[in-house]
């Protein structure tokens, strides 16, 4: 179950922030900020997307660089799918997440299992950015630079603390969607997820 759940959170990502000039979004402005990314996300009706994964653990010198494609619909449906260097991946929906790795599928009922269901939730909300807005299960800070909104994430629900240290959502300004999510595991293990060439059907 560990393995399986350290697969899953490779969907999500961490890394060091760059050097960049962030002013804290005050009280007012965060409740703009976060109903412009509602009624956004609220519109998609599909986004496709290539990604480009790099993963940083303690017990390896070097990271590593992955690459994929993803597609999501507000049907529910989310496909993250790995390509190089090589295929795994998975398929969620409302009730299953179908797990493909070293050539074996697993699906498993997210109403069995507590953990899986919460992060589940998590992976959805942070691709489209509904992890903001009245959520339980973080407690969200916003920034803005200029060219680009930061969300800071912060697990309030145990279950999610146990995995998760903290994530950070990136949005385009002008279009309002996520193309970057960092996330910071409990164990200070880090991915960065960075989303390319994204194509958005309202």
């Amino acid at each position: 179950m560990k393995k399986l759940l350290f697969t899953f959170l490779l969907v999500l990502s961490a890394t060091t922030l760059t050097a960049q000039t962030w002013k804290k979004a005050t009280p007012t402005r965060q409740a703009q900020l976060m109903k412009a990314i509602a009624t956004a996300a609220r519109s998609v009706k599909q986004m496709g997307a290539s990604f480009v994964q790099t993963t940083e653990v303690s017990y390896m010198e070097e990271a590593v660089r992955t690459e994929g494609k993803m597609v999501y619909n507000n049907r529910g449906s989310l496909k993250w799918e790995y390509l190089k260097p090589y295929r795994y991946g998975f398929e969620l929906n409302d009730k299953n997440v179908t797990l493909q790795t070293d050539g074996t599928t697993k699906t498993i009922d997210l109403s069995s299992s507590k953990s899986f269901r919460l992060i589940a939730g998590l992976v959805k909300g942070s691709i489209t950015g509904q992890s903001l807005g009245g959520s339980r299960d973080f407690k969200a800070v916003m920034y803005e630079n200029g060219t680009t909104w930061r969300a800071d994430l912060m697990p309030i629900r145990p279950q999610l603390k146990r995995f998760i240290r903290s994530v950070t959502l990136y949005f385009d300004r002008k279009r309002k969607v996520v193309d970057k999510v960092v996330m910071t595991q409990s164990n200070e293990d880090r991915i960065t997820v960075v989303l390319r060439d994204i194509k958005i059907t309202r």
